[in-house]
């Protein structure tokens, strides 16, 4: 069934299927930075590099953490 989807919309050759895989691609990666913003304690933000930006200072401050846990373990 897979297959003849895939046949059908090769066959339309109207250029559509492109737009409707961007539209479903964009409104995953809305949803990801969404859940992203929520797990680093932000609302909704529109704008993904400061979602990013934050995710990737709080991952660094856990791994600082980790590192420093760990480090006090091995004496």
């Amino acid at each position: 069934m897979v297959a003849e989807v895939s046949s059908r919309r090769n066959s339309d050759g109207d250029g559509s299927e492109g737009e409707e895989e961007a539209a479903f691609s964009e409104e995953g990666v809305k949803k990801k930075m969404g859940v992203l913003a929520r797990m680093v304690g932000m609302e909704a933000c529109g704008q993904p590099a400061v979602v990013l930006t934050e995710v990737v200072r709080v991952l660094k401050e856990l791994d600082g953490r980790a590192r420093g846990v760990c480090g006090s373990r091995k004496g």
